[in-house]
């Protein structure tokens, strides 16, 4: 039967060779679609490597003029009496002081940092970009930042202090000359310089996104330390985030509303809001979110166009051999035998459209056609997954464009079917 079949398929070269030509069409275009999808769906199954659960971002202003009789404080030594009174208040679990490094945070800040222990290695201009800010110890309980390997919290901030930093597990991915180390654990104790300052790494943690639909692979997390009883650091920080205690949290915000003016009011400083990060995390992504909605509904029209249309064909193709499947009835062919038939001759047609497809997409892949960002390049295991998702799809609308056509025309006797042609 295969020998017959690829005979039949040679003799009726023609018609194949447009049909080929036609799935070769189909499968680029809908492995280009694909891409595309992977590239907006991918970040989002992606873990986070923080938790915002039970956390609470607190804004900050300073302004007015020194209350009579109270003593004149720079506005250091008023941050350092904020934290103090926010780790006493009701429900407070953990305080988080941080510069450019929280969470959906609209501030970036990118550097570069030199391996001192191994012959001034470069890390930061290569992605994954190195984004880095500075957090004080009880930034990790806050926002629940995991040891890459399975330390708590409380463990990665016990040994953060003074003259340390903590990195994220790709860091070492962000090499820019030498050999870059096999895994950020390797650099763990290593002397690190930053500007005129020099660090040494004390912990690595998970990657971390700076937000959901940001790859890990395009930031590496860097932390300095910042010591929140340090009236010198504390005029660093512009971010005041906290964990509340999960019991708590029922009435917190309209509780510590009330309380904010009164508590937290010191010297020219003072809490003027307080916000959930669901609520931030919300705002952050509805662009995000009304973008991706938009491409998808683009993406969705230009899919059934291209399924519609290959059902059509295989649709068509089907039913003008009728006559055909009347034949191979009145010789004793069995239903089930025709279709798989009709069926091993699409596939096999599929199989040399999908080969030749590849191709192209490498092609565009080399060529960088596509529409990834700048410097991420596909890599062939990702062009075999989307090729085989393509050949998958096309496979369903040739299954689809086959069986209803044959299953209706080989419930017509052979008979009738001859005399009608």
């Amino acid at each position: 039967m295969k020998r017959k079949l690829l005979k039949q398929i040679k003799s009726q070269w023609r018609s194949n060779l447009w049909l080929v030509v036609e799935l070769v069409i189909v499968s680029v275009v809908l492995w280009y679609i694909i891409d595309l999808v992977t590239i907006m769906t991918q970040p989002m199954f992606e873990p986070n490597g923080f938790n915002v659960e039970h956390c609470y971002k607190l804004s900050l202003k300073r302004s007015g003029e020194v209350k009579p009789g109270e003593p004149e404080m720079t506005s250091g030594q008023e941050g350092v009496e904020i934290v103090k009174r926010l780790r006493r208040y009701p429900g407070v679990e953990a305080v988080a002081v941080s510069q450019a490094i929280e969470p959906y945070c609209g501030d970036f800040s990118s550097c570069t940092m030199y391996d001192i222990d191994n012959d001034s290695l470069e890390y930061g201009n290569h992605r994954p970009a190195l984004r880095y800010g500075r957090a004080n110890a009880d930034f990790l309980r806050v926002f629940r930042h995991e040891g890459a390997r399975g330390e708590t919290p409380e463990e990665i901030a016990a040994d953060f202090g003074v003259g340390k930093i903590i990195v994220a597990e790709n860091f070492s991915q962000s090499v820019d000359s030498g050999v870059p180390a096999h895994s950020a654990f390797d650099l763990l104790g290593h002397r690190m310089a930053l500007g005129r300052g020099e660090f040494r790494i004390s912990s690595v943690v998970k990657n971390v996104k700076r937000e959901d639909s940001t790859p890990q692979k395009y930031y590496s997390f860097v932390i300095l330390y910042l010591d929140d009883n340090s009236e010198i650091d504390m005029d660093w920080f512009s971010g005041l985030s906290i964990r509340v205690k999960p019991e708590a949290e029922k009435d917190f915000i309209e509780n510590f509303r009330k309380d904010m003016q009164k508590q937290f009011h010191v010297g020219l400083s003072y809490i003027i809001d307080i916000k959930s990060f669901d609520q931030i995390r919300e705002e952050r992504m509805a662009n995000d979110r009304r973008l991706k909605s938009k491409l998808y509904i683009v993406v969705g029209f230009l899919l059934l166009n291209v399924f519609l249309g290959l059902l059509g064909t295989f649709w068509y193709r089907t039913r003008q051999r009728v006559s055909e499947m009347a034949v191979r009835m009145t010789f004793g062919a069995t239903r089930g035998s025709i279709f798989r038939r009709l069926m091993s001759e699409g596939i096999i047609l599929l199989v040399i459209a999908t080969v030749i497809a590849i191709g192209i997409d490498c092609a565009i892949a080399h060529l960088e056609l596509n529409m990834r960002p700048e410097g991420d390049h596909l890599t062939f295991e990702m062009i075999a997954i989307a090729s085989g998702i393509t050949f998958l799809l096309s496979l369903l609308m040739i299954f689809l464009g086959v069986y209803f056509p044959a299953r209706s025309a080989m419930k017509i006797e052979p008979a009738e079917a001859l005399h009608n042609e």
